[in-house]
C-alpha cells in the first residue's frame, strides 16, 4: 500500500532537489553527488577539442587535434591541463586552478584560461570533467569579453 510521494528535480550534472510526501508530511532536501573515493585525470593524452566561439571576431566552429598533459592533485584539487598541438607540439593553451569533485565528476569554476591573442588571461568554467575506461573528458565555457563567448568538448585518450 502506498504511503507518499516522491520527486527529483536536478539542478545540474551535481545536485539537485528531492521532495517526498510521506503520510501527509511534505519534506524537501537538497542532495549532491557524493564523492566516495578520489579520482585523479593526471596524464598525458592524446585527442582533441571541438568548440565554438560567438559574438566574437573569430566566430564559428573550431576543432583541433591535441595532446594533453595533465596535472592533477586529487588532495589538493589543483589541476593544469596543458594542451599542446599534435601536428607541432607547441604550446596552445592551458587551463588551470582548483578542482572540485563531486561524485565521479570534477569541476572548476573558475579556471586562470590562456590562449594567447584575444584569450589570454581569460576566465574559464571547466565542468562534467571526468575519467573514463580509456582517457578523460571534459567541458568549458569561457567569457572573452565584449559579447565574445567560447564553449567546447574536449577528451584524450592515454598516450603512452
Amino acid at each position: 500500500m502506498p504511503v507518499g510521494n516522491a520527486s527529483f528535480t536536478a539542478s545540474s550534472a551535481y545536485d539537485g532537489e528531492l521532495v517526498y510526501t510521506v503520510d501527509g508530511a511534505t519534506i524537501t532536501k537538497r542532495i549532491e553527488r557524493l564523492k566516495m573515493v578520489d579520482i585523479s585525470v593526471a596524464g598525458n593524452y592524446m585527442g582533441g577539442v571541438a568548440g565554438t566561439r560567438s559574438g566574437c571576431s573569430g566566430n564559428g566552429p573550431f576543432s583541433d587535434p591535441i595532446y594533453f598533459e595533465v596535472l592533477h592533485s586529487p588532495t589538493t584539487g589543483e589541476i593544469r591541463i596543458d594542451q599542446l598541438s599534435a601536428v607541432t607540439g607547441n604550446a596552445i593553451c592551458r587551463m588551470e586552478g582548483k578542482s572540485r569533485q563531486l561524485g565521479k565528476l570534477l569541476l572548476v569554476e573558475d579556471a586562470a584560461y590562456d590562449c594567447g591573442s584575444q584569450w589570454s588571461n581569460k576566465r574559464a568554467r571547466i565542468y562534467n570533467l571526468r575519467r573514463t575506461p580509456t582517457g578523460f573528458e571534459g567541458q568549458w565555457f569561457s567569457d572573452g569579453g565584449g559579447g565574445c563567448t567560447e564553449s567546447g568538448d574536449f577528451a584524450g585518450v592515454t598516450y603512452r
